[in-house]
């Protein structure tokens, strides 16, 4: 499967069937021993899961060429985290397998559909350690992580004329300037959530769309999910 990494956002071609894919690939040949459930460090609890269509052009000489994902925005009480939907599923799936002492091989052989339909490679936690400061961390080869604070990410929003509805929700109008792309964001003031997809935040309501003007990179909120009970933030 090619793959196509960018200093910007790295993403991978995505959107198989995962049903499909598990009916064709399985690793044989590991030994099926019991598995140790994922290691992850619990941060904090989500009130919010917010799910984004990504809609994204891996090739700028080839705008017309789109790739889709889906990701989603878990907002807590502290912080808040993004990441690919594709990548909270595997690790749930993981775990709950792992604790059932269900073996390794079997385990590798249910996540792997899952996995190979990521997009949207980091996990972005926000204000962690501290406010103000984005977390970075994402797989680096078999199994190695890599992870990295950026405390340089301060978005200047312009609040600007224009309104409309997004999934029922009166939306008003925003753009910014970031790190070499000009930005317009839709947000909701009746959603009091100053979040948004990847490091895109800080206005007076949730965003439920944002794209760069060179639509190269578009993420439409296709869902909104209250809480109710156990929903980790973690590294």
């Amino acid at each position: 499967m090619k793959k196509v990494l960018r200093a910007f956002f790295p993403f991978a071609i995505v959107l198989f069937s995962s049903v499909a894919i598990y009916a064709q690939i399985r690793v044989e040949g590991l030994k099926n021993t019991p598995s140790e459930p994922v290691s992850w460090k619990v941060l904090d609890n989500a009130k919010y899961r917010i799910f984004y269509q990504m809609r994204y052009t891996p090739d700028s000489a080839a705008a017309d060429v789109k790739y889709t994902g889906q990701t989603v925005l878990l907002v807590g009480g502290r912080y808040s985290e993004f990441l690919d939907y594709n990548k909270l599923r595997s690790d749930s799936i993981e775990n709950a397998m792992a604790k059932s002492g269900v073996g390794s091989q079997d385990i590798m052989n249910r996540i792997l559909p899952i996995s190979r339909n990521i997009a949207f490679s980091p996990v972005v936690m926000r204000n962690y350690p501290t406010k103000g400061v984005y977390t970075f961390q994402q797989k680096v080869g078999l199994g190695g992580l890599y992870r990295y604070e950026d405390k340089g990410i301060k978005v200047q929003w312009n609040l600007e004329d224009g309104e409309r509805t997004i999934e029922g929700y009166q939306c008003k109008k925003a753009t910014c300037t970031h790190r070499g792309r000009s930005y317009v964001a839709w947000y909701a003031p009746a959603l009091a959530m100053g979040d948004g997809p990847y490091v895109f935040g800080g206005l007076p309501g949730l965003i439920l769309e944002l794209y760069d003007t060179r639509d190269h990179y578009h993420f439409t909120m296709n869902g909104l999910q209250k809480v109710e009970g156990n929903d980790p933030l973690y590294l």
